[in-house]
């Protein structure tokens, strides 16, 4: 997904959990957000966890937020299209090797990397 909203870069999708909501909730919802998307199935929490501190704290909704948590998750995508959300502004399937050079960030490298290295 190309980002336009606080960064413009190239990212997976990701999203967090708002409250009341259990992973896989939050994991349909950001991908319906995200890509449109509604149908996905065979859906995996991989044995993947990755923590960061940001560099200042972050208010969002009345609380300071300091880092992230992330876990990685698979899905199978079951949608012909892909209609972005207004965090992003385009996307584009490509091979691995494309998606390791497209990502903004290292941490993402790092967790596809992992993903493609379980296959």
């Amino acid at each position: 997904m190309h980002r336009v909203m606080n960064w413009t870069g190239w990212e997976l999708v990701k999203g967090g959990m708002q409250e009341g909501e259990d992973e896989k909730k939050a994991l349909l919802r950001e991908l319906k957000e995200e890509t449109g998307c509604t149908r996905v199935s065979n859906v995996k929490r991989l044995d993947y966890v990755l923590q960061y501190r940001w560099p200042k704290p972050e208010k969002r909704d009345g609380k300071t937020y300091e880092g992230v948590q992330f876990h990685l998750f698979s899905a199978e995508y079951k949608c012909a299209s892909v209609t972005t959300g207004e965090e992003h502004d385009g996307f584009t399937w490509a091979p691995a090797d494309r998606v390791l050079k497209q990502l903004t960030y290292e941490d993402q490298r790092e967790a596809f990397t992992f993903f493609l290295n379980m296959q």
